[in-house]
């Protein structure tokens, strides 16, 4: 299925045309993992000049668990109340998730071209949202699990992050080679803890964007001890993002 979405003349100050596309491209990959791939944008011109400055962007997805799934309608409106809710976290400045946003966003639509930089960047991610301080893996493992306790999980979730936590200080120095994904497809593997790891992230960006105004914007002024003991006593969230969703990873 192609798609082509508009963008109107009169935008909010602030927010140009690709910064709007792409958060549109995004809120969809939150609201569900289907296979996205993005050709470019133009504007829309008149008489025999359609097309006005052309940019190509050629980027796909970097995971997705079923080839023949499509986005109905009901998720294109869901994507969009994401979106609205992405520009209103900007503007209560939630910087802490907005991060993690931009992070899951470039690694899902494929900005990211390789498997350690897309794995870092959803871990980047995480540690945005969770915050963890002494015992990394560990506390990082505990706090997103609890977070998470309502969606089955393949495996202990909590045992296999802390693993994955731990395991991803080869990516980050180095170790693998940084191959673009599009030359060399991942292994089954690779593939498998790609999957896991962005379901993980993005159900837990949308838990937070679940959150109350007061619940993020008291996340957002705590630091120290006073943040880590709150992120400590979080509850698993509800609310409007979270209807329906289910891991979509083996």
């Amino acid at each position: 299925m192609n798609c082509c979405l508009r963008c109107p003349g009169n935008l909010t100050a602030g927010l140009g045309t690709h910064e709007r596309f792409f958060l549109s491209i995004g809120a969809l990959r939150l609201r569900k993992p289907v296979g996205i791939k993005v050709a470019g944008v133009f504007k829309l011109g008149q008489g025999d000049y359609l097309i006005e400055d052309p940019g190509l962007f050629h980027l796909t997805s970097s995971w997705q668990p079923n080839a023949t799934a499509r986005y109905s309608a009901e998720d294109i409106e869901s994507g969009a109340k994401i979106a609205e809710r992405e520009l209103h976290l900007w503007n209560l400045k939630c910087k802490r998730l907005t991060s993690a946003i931009v992070f899951f966003s470039q690694a899902t639509y494929g900005l990211i071209k390789s498997f350690p930089m897309a794995y870092l960047a959803l871990f980047c991610a995480l540690e945005a949202l969770f915050v963890p301080d002494s015992n990394k893996a560990k506390t990082l493992a505990n706090r997103a699990s609890k977070f998470l306790d309502g969606f089955k999980f393949p495996e202990p979730l909590r045992d296999w992050l802390e693993k994955e936590y731990t395991r991803r200080s080869n990516l980050a120095h180095g170790v693998q080679d940084f191959i673009p994904l599009e030359k060399a497809p991942l292994s089954e593997k690779k593939k498998l803890a790609l999957g896991r790891l962005h379901e993980i992230t993005r159900l837990s960006i949308l838990g937070f964007m679940s959150l109350t105004d007061n619940q993020l914007e008291s996340l957002s002024k705590r630091s120290g001890q006073e943040l880590q003991k709150e992120l400590d006593s979080i509850v698993p969230p509800s609310g409007r993002f979270l209807e329906g969703q289910e891991m979509w990873c083996a």
